[in-house]
Parts: C-alpha cells; structure tokens; sequence
C-alpha cells in the first residue's frame, strides 16, 4: 500500500477522497466529516509499500482530496428525450420488456437513449451501471421511487453521469 496507490484506486471508482489507515488499508468515499478532523495528529505509521510515506496511524485516517474530481450527475435530457423519474425494477416484475441491451463498459445515458430511439421506442430506462431497457409504456408493477435510488451506479462507460441503481431504473422519455 501507498498513497498513491490507494488515490489511483479510490479514482479509478469515481471517489473524490482516499484514505489510507494503519499502513495497508485504504479507503474511498465522497464526503467526511471535517468536525471529526485532527490533524495529521496520530497519523504516523510508514505505508508498507513504501515506507518514505505515512498511510495513517490506528484508527487514523490520513484523507486526500482529489480536486480535479468531477460530480456525477443525473442527465436532464437527450434530444427529444427528458428524465422522467426513477422506477422500482426487478427481474420479475420489470419496468420495460420490449428490449433489453447490456454494454460491459461503453453504458451512457445517450448511447441508452440512442439505442431505444432509433428501434422506435418512446422510454429508455438505466439500470446499475450498464444495463439499458427500451419500451413504450411502463408496467403497472413499477412505481416512482426516490431520484437518490438511480443515484446508486456511475454509467460504466462514462464515469461522470449515473445510471441508475440496484433495482433502480432511471426512466427517459419522450
């Protein structure tokens, strides 16, 4: 462990902090609680990956802000498309049935949106990261739920926009 490890880590998750702990644990997270900050006050142990740096103490966190960090956000709209709400969805009672794409690392809202508009449907719903519904019409089992539940997955190809939530989908509509 290092600290640059541990930034590299906590970055390439999409977390603005990083936290290193007892020489070998690292941490990510996109808030703290600065009331709770004391200093570098205990913060003394050597990283075990290099032991030039101190990675914290026991039960001290030395915490750093990456400041090029950019918040993810809910995309207001794509084209014709604007986001309607977010859903419950799950594997027995889903949202949309008409088509179903899975993108591995490229899931955007717009590549989702592109993908259900040019196949003719009027709904485009994300879900956990990169998995893409398309429909016509929302199924009477799913319900409105809160905006923060599709807050829960960054797109898997574009880091900076969420797309949904576990059982969460993020609904567009035309």
């Amino acid at each position: 462990m290092t600290v640059t490890t541990c930034q590299s880590y906590c970055q390439s998750n999409n977390y603005p902090l990083a936290g290193v702990e007892y020489g070998t644990q690292c941490y990510c997270g996109s808030r703290y609680h600065q009331e709770k900050a004391l200093g570098q006050t205990g913060c003394t142990m050597v990283c075990a990956g290099n032991s030039a740096q101190q990675c914290g103490g026991s039960s001290r966190l030395s915490v750093y802000n990456n400041t090029a960090y950019v918040m993810p956000q809910v995309v207001p709209s794509v084209v014709t498309y604007e986001m309607k709400a977010c859903y419950n969805d799950s594997s027995t009672a889903r949202a949309f049935n008409s088509y179903v794409w899975t993108a591995t690392n490229t899931m955007t809202v717009e590549a989702c949106v592109g993908v259900c508009s040019t196949r003719g449907f009027s709904y485009a719903g994300l879900e956990f990261g990169g998995k893409c519904y398309c429909g016509n019409k929302i199924a009477s089992t799913s319900v409105p739920i809160s905006l923060l539940s599709c807050q829960g997955s960054f797109c898997n190809g574009d880091k900076t926009e969420y797309c949904g939530g576990s059982k969460a989908l993020l609904v567009y509509s035309q």
